[in-house]
């Protein structure tokens, strides 16, 4: 089974699938500097950064077929996975939920956040994993560090 992986960095982020590899012009501390002038992000940054991100996929992700398996790596989206948890693998509504309570926090409601970590590299990671997995057709995610 054909594996993309995916990895967030601070300025850059890169998609390895056996077509080769992308680098996408974004990360969890390059995006926050470009969209977020507030922690947490107010709904007009959170949209930006949206607007943004979708860009840069749509530029990736439309030199070759998506691939059907997403494998996380890197701390960034470590954390992701911790704070569903620490589960293995995230379905997309699952992501979609996390990327809601965020959203529910920037229209001012703190309770939405608890238990998800505070700043704005978890939701610049939350927001970069969540529209790559939209545009890409991506149902899940895996973030076992196992090889495959």
């Amino acid at each position: 089974m054909a594996i993309t992986r995916l990895d967030i960095g601070a300025r850059h982020t890169e998609a390895r699938t056996g077509h080769g590899a992308a680098q996408l012009a974004l990360g969890w501390l390059a995006t926050p500097q470009a969209c977020f002038f507030h922690d947490p992000p107010t709904p007009a940054e959170l949209e930006r950064a949206i607007e943004m991100i979708e860009e840069e996929v749509m530029r990736t992700r439309g030199t070759g077929p998506s691939e059907p398996l997403l494998r996380a790596s890197g701390d960034a989206l470590r954390e992701v996975a911790d704070a569903a948890g620490g589960a293995d693998r995230l379905a997309l509504d699952t992501v979609e939920q996390m990327f809601q309570r965020i959203a529910s926090v920037s229209l001012g409601d703190p309770s939405a956040g608890r238990g998800l970590p505070s700043g704005v590299r978890f939701v610049a990671t939350l927001l970069i994993l969540r529209e790559f997995m939209h545009h890409g057709g991506f149902t899940a995610v895996d973030f076992a560090d196992s090889p495959s």
